[in-house]
């Protein structure tokens, strides 16, 4: 149960994600440069749909190249870029390739996404992506579950029928989780 999505934006479930720490749990970044690795993504008949290509160029630079059904649409460079965590080793960053005016975005961010009809990953804020989830969570029926007996009752008696099914799934999600007061 959940509502229906609030926005049409297109949400990250529904592009494809180049993950920076899946490349370095791979070996990418510990791979000596020249390294060419490869990301097929298929569809439901599994026939490859998409095929991403990437080599290492440098530690801190990897030549992304973008295959859909054989067509190539261009290569292009992301940078890598590395932090220190507090206690110890070495974490891994995208930076952003994306931008406006000739100018790159450069955030560092884990996840790159490729949005159906683009050509070149970007961050989840260029492309103003948002999640699934947060498109079909109510938090109204969060902050009702919380009230009282007697007013989630008063609100179960009303007339619009809008508040009183969002009354119903906050007492069912009340007695689910054991929240009776």
């Amino acid at each position: 149960m959940g509502r229906h999505p609030w926005s049409t934006r297109l949400t990250v479930e529904q592009c494809r994600c180049l993950d920076v720490a899946a490349m370095a749990r791979d070996g990418v970044f510990a791979s000596p440069s020249g390294s060419r690795w490869m990301a097929v993504w298929r569809d439901r008949a599994g026939k490859p749909e998409e095929v991403l290509t990437y080599s290492v160029i440098a530690r801190n630079r990897v030549v992304v190249g973008l295959e859909v059904n054989s067509h190539q649409t261009g290569k292009y460079s992301v940078e890598i870029a590395t932090t220190c965590p507090p206690f110890g080793g070495v974490r891994y960053w995208f930076r952003c390739p994306l931008g406006n005016n000739s100018v790159a975005c450069g955030r560092l961010v884990g996840r790159l996404y490729l949005p159906p009809g683009q050509a070149v990953f970007g961050c989840r804020l260029c492309y103003g992506l948002t999640y699934e989830s947060t498109q079909r969570h109510d938090s109204r029926v969060d902050r009702l579950r919380k009230l009282p007996p007697g007013e989630l009752a008063v609100l179960l008696a009303t007339s619009n029928p809008t508040w009183h099914r969002l009354g119903l799934t906050a007492l069912a999600r009340r007695t689910a989780k054991g929240v009776e007061h």
